[in-house]
């Protein structure tokens, strides 16, 4: 298996490229989608798109990566479900109910899949339910995405959404051992929002999206709004680290989210491992994340 990837994060306006060799983030690309092949954060056109990811790897050699790719957060579902005990096949084919008051379309029309969070054992050696992280995506989402990697002429090795894909950067080798065994959040400041990641011991727990607020003061507002909603609801489960990723972050916000909300905020880039060199102008999480599935 390849020891080289790269991790693409096709935003609203910007391509964002993480650079992955021998267990470690190397490196990060990050180009401006031309404003010809977008609109209102939307791609216009498969070939164009194609034609672009392809200029800009012969612009930067990236042709011998195995390609990850990020999937769009609002393009799939996610959701934390218990189950019974039961072997993978079966689990497949029970999984697309869980979700079948969320689909649009018929359940063959999505693909699912699942992380096991924990698992209670009955006392015969056999799983009596399962604590699952499950995720269905559109059948069309997947094709798309599967059929602009094969134009560009480049091998899909990983496919996943941008939770998923923090995630994998969590629980990886370059990952700290701490965040692994804390309660955590990453917040993706993006040009049209905010979404927050809460994860526990490494798995997604919740997530949540906030509109674009125009000043600092008003996301500090908001942000408030939604610890005091988690800590009522879910008492034993408090964010002890926050860590920001996107293009909008900044060290004053950092700063001023420490003070506001009592737990430490920092730099994404502060989940990689120490023993790491650090990298410059790494912007994506998201795109780091998903080079380190496991194959």
């Amino acid at each position: 298996m390849s020891e080289k990837y790269i991790g693409i994060d096709l935003g609203s306006e910007f391509l964002k490229i993480a650079v992955h060799e021998n267990n470690r983030i190397c490196g990060e690309i990050s180009e401006r989608i031309p404003e010809q092949l977008r609109m209102d954060g939307k791609i216009l056109s498969l070939e164009s798109a194609a034609e672009f990811l392809k200029e800009t790897g012969r612009k930067h050699g990236l042709s011998r990566y195995g390609a990850c790719v990020v999937l769009p957060e609002k393009q799939v579902i996610t959701k934390r479900v218990r189950m019974a005990g039961m072997d993978p096949k079966h689990l497949m084919l029970n999984l697309p109910y869980e979700f079948y008051d969320y689909l649009e379309h018929s359940v063959e029309e999505w693909v699912y899949d699942y992380s096991l969070a924990d698992s209670i054992p009955d006392g015969t050696g056999q799983d009596e339910s399962m604590d699952l992280l499950a995720a269905a995506v559109p059948v069309r989402v997947v094709e798309w995405y599967q059929k602009l990697i094969r134009m560009v002429g480049w091998k899909l090795s990983a496919m996943a959404p941008a939770s998923s894909a923090i995630s994998n950067l969590i629980m990886s080798d370059q990952g700290k051992q701490d965040v692994r065994r804390s309660n955590c959040c990453v917040m993706d400041c993006g040009r049209q929002g905010v979404r927050l990641y809460f994860y526990q011991k490494g798995l997604l727990f919740a997530k949540r999206g906030l509109e674009f607020c125009d000043t600092e003061e008003r996301l500090l507002f908001e942000l408030e709004k939604v610890w005091d909603y988690y800590q009522t609801c879910y008492p034993g489960y408090i964010p002890e680290l926050i860590y920001v990723t996107g293009g909008k972050r900044n060290p004053l916000l950092e700063a001023a989210i420490t003070e506001r909300l009592e737990a430490d905020c920092c730099d994404w880039t502060k989940l990689l491992d120490n023993s790491q060199e650090p990298v410059r102008g790494l912007i994506s999480a998201e795109a780091a994340g998903i080079t380190f599935w496991k194959g």
